[in-house]
């Protein structure tokens, strides 16, 4: 999912590039995690309401 190109140099230069498919996927999980973003707020009313005490909250 990387092209990973190293120059012959002292110090040696490394270079990575996300391939089309890497880009690809990328995109495709920045959809759930906005949805949990978004869903921040709800969740944590959710998990305040299921276990009140303070101690058990993350």
């Amino acid at each position: 999912m990387l092209v990973r190109t190293v120059s012959p140099t002292v110090p040696p230069k490394v270079e990575y590039v996300a391939t089309d498919m890497a880009r690809e996927l990328y995109d495709h999980l920045l959809d759930p995690t906005d949805w949990a973003e978004r869903q921040r707020p709800t969740i944590a009313r959710a998990r305040e309401a299921h276990n009140p005490d303070p101690r058990h909250r993350s």
